[in-house]
């Protein structure tokens, strides 16, 4: 898919862009976790639809260099992330033990 080549390399370059590549290496350690939980829910056209409108608020508030901005637009990702986890637990119980 796509989409999910797209998604992947969304953090890297935004880990460039802030000369953080640093920060990015860390996450990696637990990158797989995540990885599996985005597998899992991408095959939702409304749930990618979401995730491309996510990205697209976190570039607009970078190119627009407006720091709040793009600090909201990446906690409500990240939020939004964190928010599917439930129910990917219940639904996929045996991938998680």
């Amino acid at each position: 898919m796509a989409f999910q080549e797209h998604d992947e390399r969304f953090p890297v370059a935004l880990a460039a862009g802030a000369d953080a590549e640093l920060a990015w290496q860390a996450v990696i350690d637990i990158k797989c976790h995540m990885d599996r939980v985005c597998h899992l829910t991408l095959p939702d056209e409304k749930t990618v639809r979401g995730l491309i409108n996510q990205h697209e608020t976190n570039l607009a508030a970078i190119d627009a260099q407006d720091a709040n901005a793009a600090d909201r637009a990446m906690r409500h990702h990240l939020t939004e992330v964190l928010r599917s986890l439930p129910k990917v637990l219940a639904d996929r119980a045996g991938l998680f033990e």
